[in-house]
This record gives C-alpha cells, sequence and structure tokens, in this order.
C-alpha cells in the first residue's frame, strides 16, 4: 500500500482536505445525483492521520476508478487546487474516453502528487504499535 501525504491549505487542515478529496474522487465513480439509501460509503479511498495533525490518502498508484457517465469533475478540481490547467483538460479528455472503463486513478491527480510507502510512514511516526 501506498500513500500520499496531502497539506494543509490556508483554510483546511489535511484532515479536512483527505476527506474532500476522497470524497471528490469517489463522485467520479460514484456521482451524487446516482447514490442510494444503499450506498456504505462516499469516499473513495482510506485516510490515516499523523499524531502532529498531518493526513494521508491510503491509495495506491496501482488503484483504479471506473468513471461514471454521469460524472462531474467540479468537486474533484475544487478539491485539489494543485490541478494546472493542462492537467484539467487532460484529466478531463481521460475521463470523458473511459466511462465505465477501470482507470489508474494516478492518471487523474495531479503530478505534483507524490506517494509514499507504509514503511516510510512507519519510519515516519504514522503508525503505533499499540492496539
Amino acid at each position: 500500500m501506498s500513500y500520499a501525504i496531502i497539506s494543509p491549505s490556508d483554510d483546511k487542515t489535511s484532515v479536512e482536505r483527505c476527506k474532500e478529496i476522497a470524497e471528490a474522487l469517489w463522485t467520479i465513480e460514484r456521482p451524487r445525483a446516482i447514490r442510494g439509501a444503499e450506498d456504505v460509503t462516499a469516499a473513495f479511498c482510506g485516510i490515516v492521520t499523523h499524531t502532529d495533525g498531518r493526513a494521508a490518502l491510503k491509495l495506491a498508484a496501482s488503484d483504479l476508478i471506473v468513471p461514471n457517465a454521469d460524472l462531474d469533475t467540479a468537486e474533484l478540481f475544487d478539491a485539489l487546487p494543485e490541478y494546472t490547467a493542462q492537467k484539467k483538460g487532460a484529466v478531463t479528455s481521460k475521463l470523458a474516453a473511459n466511462h465505465g472503463v477501470a482507470i489508474p486513478v494516478v492518471d487523474i491527480l495531479p503530478t505534483s502528487l507524490s506517494f509514499t510507502t507504509y514503511d516510510d510512514m512507519s519510519d515516519d511516526g504514522w503508525f503505533t504499535d499499540e492496539i
């Protein structure tokens, strides 16, 4: 498993941003307009937090997302101001060309996001041995 550590913004904590991004990714696969009472989640991936307040998306580079034909990219682009105009265009095209097809989630994330391993995060104190 790998993780993408998300920095806080001027108006949101790292945890708030992670929740927003995880939900925005889920709207690509399961838009709000088609969700029902049987939906048990509103997030594409999990979140881990460090005792110092940092947060990360539990998201492997190999994870796949299946774009829905009714998707709306507004939430995703709003949740990640790291997107460049060029990347937004590429993501929009990629999603439009792949409705119903599993694609690597990293293909639609800003290139500025970097992934780190469990071992590196463990060495940095993200996980404790306490049960």
